[in-house]
């Protein structure tokens, strides 16, 4: 104690003999005693709100401390107990509320308090359920049930809201333990955070039992949940026998989800032939349109999924759909198949060479995307205008804007490199743009075609031209993850220092946010900016950081990124990472030498973020390295 303090105190002692002022001196600390106490709970109130319970729980103490026996000490001990219970401490929050009923039996909060233990038994016992669910454990999700567990419950402790037990038998295939819960009174249309039901989850993960349980139980065999129908997801997950299930207790196999695609869409993007005859075999139809106007059929056709295109099995769905009814030209069905007499057979009865669709893709742009060059070939002979433009500015699961682009466009994302040499060789414009300013250079870039890029920039193409979604260049779309293309283009040219006009990203951005390491450290070597800033001042690290690439983030920082390094608006990186909660990055950058009390142009410093977004582990991490309030 300092000498003025105990003065003071020395002093007030004496004049608390005195009569008439002792009982003065008393009100006056007994008055500087509450004020106190009533800062200690109001900071409590601030901290808790913020899921910081362990500053909370201590400040609290505080209050008790201060000011034992009085109202606000027992509003204190009630709020020790709830934050315990929001922090899922269920132990400690029983323990708490117990203490406040043998110390304050007469408080007028008892009736609260009672109910609040009766909260948290029935969390403990729900959180032993979905542990018991999530283990496939039945004897034990018995012996809970039986406890009054509510098997209508939402998933605690986690963040992700709606989730019952049965979504989760769902999704681990425990039939058993499915009809144990809704023979205990489960909901089987439950939705979760994101609108699925446990229906939707059993489909989606394969699990056939599960799925014609629910269905006999009464689940919503239509529902679109989480923008999907229960059909639509075992196409996209190749589940065929549970699709064959789904139909036959009544799906109907032309319903429109949210982005307006059916099953069969679903099935042309990643199921088996056999999966697409089922769908149309019990009637679903080609000709329905998603809410871009595109067909299943024109969705099979585009190039941009060339990956499965090039499959057998793919084109065994594009046969069979060839054999149906479709709103595509006899025409532009034989191209796209590549089936050369008939072709011949339409184009001699008097079909037109440059006829165009809704979309103005002419039987050229079919045949380029699928890479079908005697085809191609032979419509150019009969005058197939070769510089033909499409006029549709959208297209599925967000591939750039097709608008004006040429079968060039499509041969080159297609990756026919004998097509794309035949169009050059009959005078193909090399660099056309589209509506984005995207030439068929961009589209080899960005698919990884690297010969088909050597054949288009020998040939003339804008090796550093700007285009596409990010407005970007040829090799900054390949440093997304195509080496080969990357290493031909510098070896042409490309301008390394270049940015897109969209964000002012460079090639490695793109790549510290993509996570390709091997591709990172290739662009490191060959001298590419670590501490470039795009418009907004962020660097390939931030880039990493903010979608949570940590061997990219690693790379980077042993290579000499500045792990203090600001954006525009005064964040570093550590102040990105704590208000995403990524508890591993904020550990990488705190060993790194992260600034851990670096403060934004606003003036907030990384543990604001985290107290604010309520990552209690991150904040209990920055306060353990010196983390100031």
């Amino acid at each position: 104690m300092n000498n003025k303090r105990l003065i003071s105190l020395t002093v007030c002692l004496i004049l608390a003999t005195v009569p008439g002022i002792s009982s003065l001196i008393l009100a006056d600390i007994a008055s500087e005693t509450d004020t106190k106490a009533q800062q200690h709970f109001e900071k409590a109130n601030e901290l808790r709100k913020l899921a910081d319970y362990d500053a909370a729980i201590t400040e609290y103490k505080k209050v008790i401390s201060l000011s034992a026996n009085s109202k606000i000490a027992q509003d204190a001990q009630y709020w020790i107990g709830q934050s315990y219970f929001e922090a899922r401490q269920f132990d400690a929050a029983l323990s708490a509320f117990q203490k406040l009923l043998d110390e304050y039996p007469a408080s007028t909060i008892i009736p609260s308090t009672k109910l609040m233990m009766e909260r948290v038994e029935q969390a403990k016992k729900t959180k032993s359920l979905f542990e018991a669910v999530k283990k496939g454990d039945i004897e034990q999700v018995k012996k809970v049930i039986s406890a009054g567990a509510n098997v209508n419950a939402d998933m605690m402790p986690s963040p992700r809201k709606g989730i019952k037990p049965l979504h989760e038998a769902a999704k681990y295939g425990h039939e058993d333990i499915a009809e144990l819960l809704i023979t205990n009174g489960a909901d089987v249309n439950a939705k979760n955070e994101w609108g699925g039901a446990p229906l939707y989850v059993a489909a989606n993960n394969g699990h056939y039992k599960v799925v014609e349980l629910l269905v006999a139980k009464g689940a919503d065999i239509n529902a679109i949940d989480a923008d999907e129908t229960a059909l639509e997801a075992a196409c996209w997950s190749n589940h065929r026998n549970i699709v064959e299930l789904l139909i036959a207790e009544g799906a109907d196999v032309n319903v429109q989800d949210a982005y307006g695609y059916t099953a069969l869409h679903y099935a042309l993007w990643d199921a088996d032939v056999e999966t697409v005859k089922v769908l149309v075999n019990n009637g679903a139809r080609i000709d329905i349109r998603d809410k871009h106007g595109w067909t299943a059929f024109r969705w099979a056709v585009y190039p941009g999924t060339r990956d499965v295109h090039q499959t057998e099995r793919h084109r065994d769905k594009l046969e069979f759909l060839i054999s149906r009814d479709s709103d595509v030209s006899d025409l532009a069905k034989a191209a796209c198949i590549g089936d050369l007499a008939q072709v011949k057979r339409l184009l001699e009865q008097g079909a037109n060479v440059n006829e165009k669709d809704e979309l103005c893709w002419t039987p050229l742009h079919w045949a380029a995307s699928t890479g079908e060059k005697d085809v191609a070939e032979f419509l150019l002979a009969k005058g197939a205008n070769i510089d033909a433009e499409t006029n549709n500015g959208e297209t599925p699961r967000g591939h750039p804007a097709l608008s004006n682009e040429t079968p060039l466009h499509h041969a080159a994302l297609s990756g026919s490199i004998e097509l794309v040499e035949l169009l050059i060789s009959k005078g193909a414009s090399v660099d056309p743009k589209s509506k984005n300013g995207g030439t068929p250079l961009h589209r080899a870039a960005q698919s990884g075609h690297v010969e088909i890029a050597r054949i288009l920039v020998e040939n003339g193409a804008n090796i550093n031209g700007k285009g596409g979604k990010f407005m970007a260049t040829p090799i900054q779309y390949a440093a997304i993850g195509h080496k080969p293309v990357v290493e031909y283009l510098l070896a042409k040219g490309a301008d390394i220092h270049e940015r897109d006009d969209r964000w002012g990203n460079t090639a490695l951005h793109y790549t510290a946010w993509n996570g390709n390491v091997d591709m990172l450290e290739f662009l490191l070597d060959k001298g590419w900016d670590i501490e470039a800033k795009e418009f907004n001042g962020g660097t390939p690290l931030g880039h990493a950081v903010n979608n949570n690439k940590i061997k990219s983030a690693q790379l980077l920082l042993n290579r000499g990124a500045n792990v203090n390094a600001r954006s525009n608006d005064g964040y570093t990186v550590l102040h990105r990472a704590a208000r995403e909660g990524n508890k591993e990055m904020v550990e990488l950058l705190i060993a790194n030498g992260a600034d851990i009390n670096a403060t934004t142009n606003e003036g907030h410093v990384p543990l604001w973020y985290a107290k604010e977004k309520r990552h209690t582990e991150i904040v209990k991490l920055l306060r353990k390295h010196g983390a100031k309030e």
